[in-house]
């Protein structure tokens, strides 16, 4: 038994390890954004009300330790790397948490080991456990409500559950769907109902009351700044298909780009992992036959995992929002029947979205932010060293352009507008994706005159042609 929960241990251990050499060159335009925000002290943010906070908390930490031992160096300061590092830290304490839970049920350790592989192998995990995002630590809070709420620890469970709510809104569904399956006496059961909404509604008051701004306009900041399609279309439904696949694996069109770079390597792991899956996916229904008896599964993660999924559905498909479903597919087997048979699934996703999605990020840049960040910096700045660019995905940009600014890699103020804009800008800078193979690039950089007033720069790579026109 000590030699199983040590080798579960290792392969936890090895996870974490493993991520956390492996730094992606390239981060999401929300984790640039949010570093940004903690960095100008804004922490305002109604959907993730104290996620800001805590990165705040760390990057007060950082700062203070790393001013105080050396004078600045661009070169190496970089809190970025402190957030991701401690998302990473969390999302493996996620994999510790719900090892106690099915633990708790009484799970053999073989189905356990299963299921963290399992779990760890997802695109959804993979990739936002080493982003800079708002995800892990509420799902955290949530698995240990989870785990008090199985020991029938109601008032712990619930605050847990509660608190998870205040780092992001979205789990208020895990909290509903527990509250709703309580087996207790009706006057009870609405007290723990009115202890979670007196917890999350005392603590956006005070932060209404802090922000001068009302309550409600905090609770739904997003749909109030306009950031929310509040009418579905026939979009959410084929986001929502696309998105719930890419939850398990990753499907992309920069994958076209990486194996441009490194194949044979990638396609090979690519055949390999499709292999094991589709091997694996015959196996297992060979062996379970799709006979799953009623009383295994668990209505109350089943019901939870419906409202996220609904509730992402309604968000157009939003990838995030179903980072928790993997979890509440595991709650919701009782016996852990559910991965017999699951190792070679696994490890093909695995193999697939290491291989395809986090090994490459780590090498190539399928933005090419830097390069576009190093092109602009060698034409002719204007005084002010202000710049105003049309580019497609400003937001990213934008963000990425600021992050660099506040960590001292570039004395230049970058505003980024949406490429085609009727607003006079410096430079448009438009990002095509290359055809090219190794055989056929050329790098060098080419300069035309198109009006007396222009200059067109064009850089070719294998992640794609960058062209800036200046006016």
């Amino acid at each position: 038994m000590a030699r199983k929960r040590t080798l579960i241990l290792l392969q936890i251990l090895s996870y974490l390890f493993l991520r956390w050499w492996f730094i992606p060159i390239e981060f999401t335009g929300d984790s640039y954004g949010y570093a940004c925000e903690v960095m100008k002290n804004d922490l305002q943010s109604g959907h993730h009300l104290l996620h800001k906070y805590v990165l705040n908390f760390l990057f007060e930490q950082y700062s203070h330790s790393y001013f105080d031992a050396e004078p600045i160096s661009a070169a190496i300061y970089n809190p970025m790397v402190v957030f991701i590092r401690f998302n990473l830290i969390v999302s493996v304490l996620n994999l510790f948490v719900i090892w106690l839970i099915l633990e708790q049920r009484k799970w053999r350790l073989s189905s356990i080991a299963l299921a963290l592989f399992f779990l760890s192998a997802t695109f959804s995990f993979m990739k936002y456990s080493f982003e800079n995002e708002t995800y892990m630590l509420p799902l955290f809070f949530s698995l240990l409500g989870t785990f008090f709420y199985e020991k029938k620890q109601w008032v712990v469970s619930f605050l847990l559950l509660s608190i998870a709510t205040l780092f992001h809104q979205t789990h208020i569904f895990w909290l509903l769907a527990l509250w709703m399956h309580l087996k207790i006496k009706w006057p009870t059961k609405i007290l723990y109902l009115i202890l979670s909404s007196s917890i999350i509604i005392t603590i956006y008051y005070y932060f209404s009351l802090h922000y001068s701004k009302s309550l409600l306009k905090l609770v739904f900041q997003d749909v109030d700044n306009g950031l929310v399609q509040l009418v579905p279309s026939l979009n959410n439904i084929t986001m929502t298909a696309v998105n719930f696949i890419r939850v398990f694996f990753q499907v992309h069109g920069e994958m076209f780009m990486f194996w441009k770079v490194f194949n044979p390597f990638l396609s090979g792991v690519a055949i390999i992992s499709l292999l094991f899956t589709l091997i694996g996916v015959v196996l297992y229904i060979g062996a379970h036959n799709l006979n799953f008896k009623k009383s295994d599964w668990s209505l109350i993660y089943l019901t939870a995992f419906f409202f996220h999924l609904s509730f992402a559905a309604y968000s157009v498909g939003n990838i995030e929002f179903m980072i928790v479903l993997p979890f509440l597919l595991v709650l919701s087997h009782k016996t852990g029947r559910i991965m017999n048979y699951s190792l070679l699934v696994s490890l093909g996703m695995f193999l697939w979205n290491f291989g395809q999605f986090a090994l490459p990020r780590t090498s190539v840049s399928p933005h090419r932010l830097h390069q576009k960040l190093s092109l602009i910096s060698t034409i002719e700045k204007p005084e002010s060293d202000s710049i105003v660019v049309a580019i497609e995905d400003k937001d990213l940009h934008q963000n990425f352009f600021e992050y660099q600014q506040l960590t001292y890699k570039t004395t230049l103020n970058i505003q980024c507008v949406e490429l085609g804009t009727s607003q006079n800008t410096d430079l448009a800078i438009i990002h095509q994706k290359s055809n090219y193979t190794r055989k056929s690039l050329t790098s060098k950089s080419e300069i035309s005159d198109i009006k007396s007033n222009q200059k067109i720069y064009v850089d070719s790579s294998l992640m794609g042609n960058i062209t800036i026109i200046t006016n």
